[in-house]
């Protein structure tokens, strides 16, 4: 079982700059692959800034939009069966 996130955000997003660190930790922490895309650039279609794709081998399971890390945090604890500090 492999996790793979895609991160979407803007440079104009003000949340974006807050929530992208954020999962950068998150990831790093649980060692998972992250791709980092810009919605203006990429061509991906998004209905809001930021969203964060979760993918289970190559299958999308979760998007998550705006400012919801925990989620991602909480949702690889559950898969990957790992606990962060809340200081992650």
């Amino acid at each position: 079982m492999s996790f793979r996130v895609t991160y979407i955000g803007a440079t104009w997003c003000k949340v974006c700059f807050v929530v992208k660190p954020m999962i950068e930790r998150i990831t790093n922490k649980f060692n998972v692959e992250l791709t980092v895309m810009d919605a203006d650039d990429s061509g991906v279609e998004v209905t809001r800034v930021p969203t964060v794709r979760v993918y289970k081998d190559d299958i999308l399971v979760n998007e998550i939009t705006t400012m919801h890390a925990v989620t991602l945090q909480k949702e690889l604890e559950a898969g990957i069966g790992l606990t962060l500090s809340k200081d992650f």
